[in-house]
């Protein structure tokens, strides 16, 4: 992954990028065909998720770009790798959320048990 892209934010283990410019600057690397003038439009349609503080999360970006683009090469990804892809994805985000809560729960106790 570009140095570029780790400035952006790691909440619960999950990539998260910071404005529009960041995420097509991901999905160009990542051999996905979009102008910014499309992903800008996109974005004002949500069509692209935006979190409440602002951040795209890698797995809205994935799920948007499964959903609405081609690959750079003209193709449209299957339909069966998008359902495995989404899959995948919303695994990962439940995976991250799980693990945050574990540690928060530990760092919880272990404040509990000291006193």
């Amino acid at each position: 992954m570009n140095d570029e892209f780790n400035k952006n934010a790691n909440v619960g283990g999950l990539l998260t990028f910071k404005n529009i410019s960041d995420v097509h600057k991901h999905l160009k690397a990542n051999s996905w065909k979009i102008s910014r003038t499309q992903i800008y439009d996109h974005a004002a349609t949500k069509k692209l998720n935006q979190s409440p503080d602002g951040t795209f999360s890698i797995s809205a970006v994935e799920q948007y770009a499964l959903k609405y683009l081609r690959r750079a090469d003209g193709s449209k990804p299957s339909k069966v790798l998008e359902d495995i892809q989404v899959k995948k994805y919303d695994a990962d985000v439940r995976q991250a959320i799980a693990s945050a809560e574990m540690k928060e729960l530990k760092t919880l106790l272990s404040g509990i048990v000291s006193t």
